[in-house]
């Protein structure tokens, strides 16, 4: 039983990874020249989903979520479209995630820190 619940864990992973993966794909190599992020660290967060610390790859992040509208001009998270757009993302992770990232004023490391919460809380699943 717990072969098969750690199957079907892996296979629930993969199916909301291929989801992100097709969402953001469309704005993958503008967000990478607009912001000179190493083409290295993006394929690492497209292929696995692990954000770099490295501060264009944060603002990597943030050219991505602005482009999937997920975070508006203002750098504040749109919760309807993050749960809409968002396999898997439920009211409460997508709220949970905005308060812990909402106080860190650089819009950059906002989307990071984002990133990183739901990224933790998806992996829980």
């Amino acid at each position: 039983a717990i072969s098969l619940a750690c199957a079907a864990s892996a296979d629930m992973e993969e199916k909301i990874f291929q989801a992100y993966q097709k969402e953001m794909e469309p704005y993958k190599e503008k967000c990478q020249k607009e912001t000179g992020a190493d083409p290295l660290y993006i394929e690492v967060i497209m292929k696995t989903g692990v954000v770099s610390k490295d501060p264009k790859v944060m603002c990597f992040a943030k050219c991505m979520f602005m482009n999937v509208e997920v975070m508006d001009k203002d750098g504040k998270f749109k919760k309807e479209v993050i749960v809409k757009k968002g396999v898997a993302i439920t009211d409460e992770m997508a709220e949970s995630c905005m308060k812990s990232s909402e106080s860190e004023p650089e819009l950059c490391k906002r989307s990071h820190d984002f990133a990183i919460c739901i990224a933790q809380k998806l992996a829980k699943l």
